[in-house]
């Protein structure tokens, strides 16, 4: 499947600011793409000090807690301005 065909993927993880961050900017992906959005929370599973807070808002993002390969890596907490322009198959 080509990269951004049919979805968008965010890997989530950090704490809650970081979660709604991950979410706004996954949530504008996939409506500029027409596209839905699935949340991958599996990472909490092994993190002692964060869990998955998003649950507390009302949100249209599918959850997804196996581990789903992400359409794009990012390299640490860092924004990365590129990806504001990724559309379509760019994704």
């Amino acid at each position: 499947m080509p990269l951004g065909a049919d979805r968008i993927v965010m890997k989530l993880k950090g704490g809650l600011g970081n979660q709604m961050f991950q979410f706004a900017f996954g949530y504008y992906l996939a409506r500029e793409n027409h596209v839905p959005l699935f949340l991958e929370i599996s990472s909490y599973q092994y993190d002692p000090l964060r869990f998955y807070e998003l649950d507390c808002f009302a949100h249209d993002g599918l959850l997804s807690s196996g581990d789903v390969p992400a359409d794009v890596i990012e390299s640490s907490f860092t924004f990365i301005p590129e990806l504001m322009g990724l559309r379509g198959t760019n994704i």
